[in-house]
């Protein structure tokens, strides 16, 4: 499922973004950025320390 949602988030991108289920794909990918984004200030946080 999640896999079939991630071809659909592409998808939605390469054509219209006003396609219906959009802003679920949006609010998906700005979770997962978010997630990489806290992922490396807690990498970088380590390493200032």
């Amino acid at each position: 499922m999640p896999e079939d949602s991630r071809t659909l988030t592409h998808r939605c991108l390469g054509y219209r973004c006003l396609e219906r289920g959009c802003l679920v794909t949006v609010r998906a990918i700005a979770l997962e950025l978010w997630q990489r984004l806290r992922a490396v200030l807690a990498v970088l946080d380590v390493k200032t320390r």
